[in-house]
């Protein structure tokens, strides 16, 4: 299997149980904002779904093509929607939702040819590979992982100073 295919199953598989591990916060931690003014970590996983389910639809089985690839949504407008979601679901749904969409997109990418990883690819004005594709989103993955992780431990930490 090439490294970086290789790599970025690992971090799905990473993503999945990193997520599975907030089953153990408290609702009112879930619920918590990463700072002032900026989403909750029910919101911040809830994001993660429907851009997950975009790739799966719309990225990957048209990457490989000369097809044309669909135009994406609109950023805002779809994590405005899965952060409303993400406020009216339980913790159990959400994590649920994130573990189900993960692992169809882990399959999905396990399932590409290895030749392919290479493959240069155009999405809007950029020209880049598949591995780049997919490396990103997982940086990505691992940006709002480390917000989620600082929000907890301050969290913890104020509601110590509470005790």
């Amino acid at each position: 299997m090439h490294d970086d295919k290789a790599y970025v199953l690992i971090q799905y598989v990473h993503s999945i149980e990193f997520v599975q591990s907030l089953e153990h916060v408290t609702d009112q931690e879930w619920r918590t904002a990463i700072s002032i003014g900026k989403w909750t970590v029910a919101e911040i996983v809830g994001h993660l779904i429907p851009w997950d389910q975009f790739v799966i639809d719309k990225r990957l089985p048209y990457l490989l093509t000369n097809k044309p690839l669909p135009i994406g949504p609109d950023a805002h407008a779809l994590n405005e929607q899965s952060a409303s979601l993400s406020r009216r679901l339980s913790k159990q749904t959400m994590i649920s939702q994130f573990i189900s969409t993960r692992n169809h997109l882990h399959n999905k990418v396990q399932d590409i040819a290895n030749e392919y990883w290479k493959t240069s690819i155009i999405i809007g004005t950029s020209t880049l590979t598949l591995n780049d594709y997919l490396i990103r989103l997982t940086q990505h993955d691992l940006h709002h992982f480390a917000q989620i992780r600082s929000a907890l431990s301050k969290c913890k930490l104020e509601m110590e100073d509470l005790s």
